[in-house]
């Protein structure tokens, strides 16, 4: 029989005239291609997924350890990505994330990365790994409009996490065709490509990747994380020790922050509980728009306990609305919180907010901490478009080692004027308040003062006396008389006792301040020589004891080592 082609058929099995069998996929000896099926391998094309997340993950993570959380300006847009934040008492521990311009750029090059390898070779590198391929569903080469298309519903393919939307699809499509939805719309599929040299050189790239990741946390980790400045220009990167701190110790609190910051006093004002006083302020300062600032207030009355744990719902609602309120007399939005932490060992709450200031868009991130009367409050402000990152990770420091050190019965000892004693470390040092001596007056020699807060305080003052004065009934006659002519209600006669190893009178009086909160006055009139030592000691109701535990302590550790 003749052929129109002029061959003749083979049998299954036969040579051909070259003594070669025809192979699927290889040309016959006149150059033609013989049609080989497409196998379409589900297992396989898991697996290359996997690699492609593996590598993409890979990049995020170096991209988030090199500029942390920085947010670079996109106007007033802000977003957010995060694959991980790990937190201990409110306060991130691991936090591997992107803001702001970072974010949308990362976002960019997810489909930047399908689009360009598929449309140039067919294959990402999971699939030049496991050697598949993206073709037309007839086997031919796709358009790049097919990738394209494929590449875009990615998006609903990948719903709602690790494309099990199209995994679903690629099994209800059957062994045979094996498509996802973006391959559905497209006219492609993915297929076994025929061997490829050099394939193992796909491993290149994720070995890059993987020893970069754990390149770039290694020196995060001991000594080089990135700083930024603050001015809306360019990152710059300085090499600052990842250990390196300055530590603020004073007022009776103690906590680290950056070493190179510069410490100040800034005219900020925040407290949620009903202060009576502000107490000290202090802030550690980057540049004009990021900074940490912290600062205690005394309360009247003492702060409601706050529960470490979960808040009921309709106790949280609450405290919601009236963060809200607070945070928009103070010009901000609440962003998130409250939130319940321990500062110090101290319970508190943590919020977050979002405002501007002189026009440019802040964020801030404050903590409130309750001891007894007193409220610390950390105050860490950055601008959105340069410092996050910095002053978050100082914001943090801040908050992990804050601790209150006179809690601990810290002491600090006075030495000058011949005279040494103890106070408490937390008290702050300075101003002077009257005091009236009995003895024969010469001269007031010197005073110094240690004050809770204004009406909660300690002071010592001398006096130059014209005579020695020995304690006599007369003498605790004197005493009387000068407390009443201060303006005390005597509430304790005067009692003899001894100031360190110097003989005095001790005598306690009441009275009524402008804000009609009830005073107490415990007097010390102690003598030796010419020289009269008095020491007085004032407290509302709410301190009392801590002001009568620090006049003790005072009253017992007094020396005097030369005679003024």
């Amino acid at each position: 029989m003749i052929i129109s082609d002029g061959q003749q058929p083979a049998l299954p099995g036969q040579d051909d005239l070259l003594g070669q069998e025809h192979q699927p996929g290889q040309e016959d000896p006149l150059g033609q291609r013989v049609a080989a099926p497409l196998k379409r391998p589900l297992g396989r094309r898991i697996a290359a997924a996997l690699i492609d997340i593996l590598l993409l993950t890979g990049l995020f993570v170096i991209l988030s350890l090199i500029v942390g959380q920085t947010s670079a300006g996109i106007g007033s847009f802000h977003i957010s990505l995060s694959l991980v934040n790990i937190t201990r008492n409110g306060q991130p521990v691991v936090n591997i994330s992107l803001n702001g311009a970072w974010a949308v750029l990362y976002l960019a090059l997810l489909p930047l990365y399908y689009f360009a390898l598929e449309a140039s070779i067919g294959q990402t590198v999971g699939k030049r790994l496991l050697g598949l391929r993206v073709q037309r569903a007839d086997g031919g080469r796709p358009s790049g409009w097919a990738i394209a298309g494929r590449t875009l519903l990615r998006l609903i393919d990948g719903l709602p996490v690790l494309y099990l939307a199209g995994f679903i699809t690629m099994l209800a499509t059957g062994r045979s065709r094996r498509q996802r939805l973006g391959d559905l719309a497209a006219g492609t599929a993915v297929t076994r490509a025929l061997p490829v040299r050099h394939r193992g050189l796909a491993v290149i790239p994720l070995a890059i990747v993987l020893v970069a990741v754990a390149g770039v946390s290694v020196y995060r980790a001991s000594g080089g994380p990135p700083v930024y400045r603050a001015s809306g220009g360019p990152s710059v990167y300085r090499a600052t020790s990842a250990v390196a701190a300055s530590t603020y110790r004073a007022h009776g609190v103690s906590f680290d922050y950056p070493a190179g910051w510069q410490e100040a006093r800034l005219p900020v004002d925040v407290a949620i509980g009903r202060v009576r006083q502000k107490l000290w302020t202090t802030a550690a300062v980057l540049d004009q728009a990021d900074w940490i600032d912290v600062a205690a207030y005394r309360l009247n009355p003492p702060a409601p306990k706050i529960p470490i744990g979960l808040l009921p719902p309709a106790e949280k609602t609450a405290l919601q609305r009236a963060f809200r309120r607070f945070m928009q007399q103070g010009g901000r939005a609440l962003q998130a919180g409250p939130q319940e932490i321990t500062m110090g060992g101290m319970p508190g709450l943590l919020v977050r907010g979002a405002g501007t200031q002189d026009g440019i868009p802040v964020e801030n991130t404050l903590a409130f901490a309750f001891n007894g009367t007193t409220e610390y409050v950390v105050n860490c402000e950055h601008a959105r478009a340069s410092g996050a990152g910095e002053v978050e990770r100082a914001c943090s420091q801040v908050l992990h080692t804050f601790t209150v050190t006179a809690s601990a019965g810290a002491s600090r000892t006075y030495r000058a004027h011949g005279v040494a004693f103890n106070y408490p470390a937390g008290w702050q040092k300075g101003g002077s308040a009257a005091s009236a001596p009995v003895g024969p007056v010469r001269s007031k020699l010197w005073n110094v003062a240690a004050a809770l807060d204004r009406w909660d305080w300690i002071q010592v003052a001398a006096y130059r006396l014209s005579h020695p004065v020995t304690i006599t009934p007369a003498v605790q006659t004197l005493v009387t008389r000068t407390l009443h002519r201060v303006g005390d209600v005597i509430l304790a006669d005067p009692q003899i006792l001894m100031m360190g190893r110097t003989p005095g009178l001790l005598a306690r009086g009441g009275w009524i301040n402008q804000q009609e909160t009830y005073i107490v006055d415990t007097v010390v009139f102690a003598f030796k020589g010419t020289t009269e030592y008095v020491l007085t000691c004032e407290h509302t109701p709410a301190n009392a004891g801590q002001v009568k535990r620090a006049c003790g302590q005072l009253i017992r550790t007094f020396k005097v080592s030369k005679v003024a």
